[in-house]
C-alpha cells in the first residue's frame, strides 16, 4: 500500500513540475501569478494523493 502512495506522491509532484515549468514559460518569471502557482500545485497533490487514499484497496 506504501508503494502505490509513494507512486501517487510522485506522480503528483511530476504534474506539478510540469505545470509550473510550462507556466513560467508562458508568463514569464516576473510574473506575480507564479505565486498563485505555487498555491494551486500544493492544492492539486494535496486532491491527488487524497484520491489516490481512497482507491487503494486497505
Amino acid at each position: 500500500m506504501m508503494d502505490r502512495m509513494a507512486a501517487c506522491s510522485l506522480s503528483a509532484n511530476n504534474f506539478v513540475s510540469s505545470l509550473g515549468t510550462e507556466l513560467s514559460k508562458e508568463m514569464g518569471l516576473k510574473s506575480f501569478i507564479l505565486v498563485g502557482l505555487l498555491i494551486l500545485g500544493i492544492k492539486v497533490i494535496k486532491e491527488l494523493l487524497i484520491a489516490c487514499k481512497f482507491r487503494v484497496p486497505p
